[in-house]
């Protein structure tokens, strides 16, 4: 079994992380609720919630490194297979130079 391109699992590791991050996000809305309900202070679930957030930013910044990488890796297949393209039709091209070359000769003698 083959490995999926480099860009496929970027792509994954990329939506595993938007997940991740959405369900913190949601968790955190819920205890900040659940903690002022409690009578905690609005100033202490703040900084309680300051320090999730830091986390979600990194991983934010994570998604957006992974989000450039997909799209670099993408690019590259592209100019590779242009590149390829150009190569066979080069390849085609010289063929049919080759052919009327020795057609001319044949023609000639």
């Amino acid at each position: 079994m083959s490995t999926p391109p480099k860009w496929k699992k970027n792509r994954r590791h990329k939506q595993a992380l938007q997940a991740i991050v959405q369900g913190v996000d949601e968790v955190k809305r819920e205890v900040e609720q659940a903690k002022l309900e409690d009578g905690e202070s609005l100033q202490k679930v703040g900084e309680w919630g300051r320090g999730i957030e830091e986390q979600i930013n990194v991983a934010d910044d994570e998604i957006k490194i992974l989000d450039t990488r997909v799209e670099r890796l993408i690019a590259e297949m592209k100019e590779n297979e242009l590149a390829r393209q150009r190569e066979e039709q080069l390849k085609f091209e010289r063929q049919q130079l080759e052919l009327k070359a020795e057609y001319s000769c044949k023609k000639g003698h």
